[in-house]
């Protein structure tokens, strides 16, 4: 007797080609999601590589365009599903 209990749980890939084209004050944050199903994108902002002054935040698994005040600022993303969260892209350099 063999018993299925459902398909198993994984949780998603990271990101992949993570990108910000800015325009004025607006910026477009981009990436690609792979492997498992995502249910979300969360992104890390911080003044410096690797710091974290906003988020992680929830941000829907489509591209996002926000308007952000001059500065330069570190994103970096993951994703998540039901099974669990991705390691974070790598920080891209974003300067308005």
């Amino acid at each position: 007797v063999r018993v299925v209990v459902g398909t198993p749980c994984e949780p998603p890939d990271t990101p992949a080609g993570l990108g910000a084209i800015v325009s004025g004050g607006v910026v477009r944050l981009q990436w690609r999601l792979m492997g498992p199903v995502a249910s979300t994108v969360e992104l890390a902002v911080g003044y410096a590589p690797a710091q974290t002054a906003i988020g992680p935040v929830a941000v829907g698994v489509t591209p996002l365009m926000i308007a952000a005040p001059p500065g330069r600022y570190f994103v970096r993303a993951r994703a998540r599903n039901a099974c669990g969260v991705s390691p974070f892209t790598a920080d891209i350099d974003v300067l308005v």
